[in-house]
């Protein structure tokens, strides 16, 4: 079975504050892209048709030439095989508690492979504010509700994603919405026209875990200003299809932790300032960051700029061209 995986945007993103538990509290609004991510899921199924819950899980990594990728781990330490195994245990711990589920485990109506092959073949950058582990990892969990036949609905494999990464149960669901608590609050918002999007990822990366540290700070001090109107921005989403609504975009959106991560990478504010000389209407970093992304009027202005930007930044910086979907 085949899944695209697609990443996201963060048009505004705000943090409110820090709960007890360390976890910070958000307010955002995340935007799915065409680009994404192909998760293949190759299983086995068990010769001797025994009701073992946790199958042997392998994983392979690769771009689209079929060549390795470094950085991203083929081991238990890849977010895919965290969710595969998050199901599993799910499954088991229900069919330990639902007579439902454990009579559908008896008679064979869910099925759990001897073996389950995850080759994720990835265009998302990683550690980029895209979300490109987060949608495999939803991606792994939508595949293998449909491939075991679980028949979880979206809130539960939401649930159970939560459990992986604060980004998962959006990944799950996509399209345009809002998002609160740590991630996991999520609001249905009217679709974002398609709008073209280039997508400019520095080479030296940022730890979100240090940027989200770096802005307690700010935070504690209460200064105005640095908080973006949530509000406004999805109050221009229905226009964004023309110059004018992307213009308003501009003017409305913003992302609280650029303040910080700008300051570990200066080279940020460079390509929004790049960008918008070529002709974006919209810039901003997505995330935690580094990417940032640039919204065009059209195709053929996006794709100017994105050969100009190769032209400056192309030794030292990941250039995408995709759009909103």
């Amino acid at each position: 079975m085949r899944i695209e995986a697609h990443a996201k945007i963060n048009t505004v993103l705000d943090v409110t504050g820090r709960r007890p538990d360390g976890y910070h509290e958000v307010d955002m609004v995340l935007q799915e892209l065409s680009l994404y991510d192909d998760v293949e899921l190759t299983v086995q199924s068990r010769a001797d048709g025994s009701a073992a819950v946790l199958p042997q899980i392998t994983v392979t990594v690769s771009d689209d030439a079929g060549l390795s990728i470094p950085g991203v781990p083929t081991d238990e330490k890849n977010i895919a095989v965290k969710a595969a195994v998050r199901f599993f245990e799910e499954l088991s711990r229900l069919s330990e508690r639902d007579a439902d589920v454990s009579a559908r485990f008896l008679s064979g109506k869910i099925m759990v492979p001897e073996k389950l092959h995850i080759h994720l073949t990835k265009r998302i950058p990683a550690a980029a504010g895209l979300a490109g582990g987060s949608t495999d990892a939803a991606a792994v969990l939508r595949g293998l509700n449909e491939l075991c036949r679980a028949g979880f609905s979206d809130e539960k494999l939401c649930e159970i994603g939560l459990k992986i990464g604060a980004d998962v149960p959006y990944c799950i669901l996509g399209g345009t919405m809002r998002a609160r608590g740590i991630g996991e609050k999520l609001t249905r918002l009217p679709a974002m026209p398609k709008v073209p999007v280039l997508l400019c990822k520095p080479a030296e990366g940022v730890s979100t875990k240090e940027i989200y540290e770096a802005l307690d700070p700010l935070l504690a001090e209460g200064r105005a200003g640095i908080h973006p109107d949530v509000e406004k921005c999805i109050s221009v989403f229905p226009r964004t299809d023309t110059e004018a609504g992307l213009r308003k975009l501009a003017g409305a959106c913003g992302n609280i932790l650029e303040l910080v991560t700008v300051e570990k990478l200066p080279v940020i504010k460079e390509i929004e300032k790049q960008m918008l000389s070529e002709g974006a209407l919209c810039t901003m970093m997505s995330g935690s960051g580094p990417t940032v992304f640039g919204l065009f009027a059209d195709k053929a202005t996006r794709d100017r700029a994105a050969e100009r930007l190769a032209g400056r930044f192309s030794s030292s910086a990941e250039i995408l061209k995709t759009e909103t979907v």
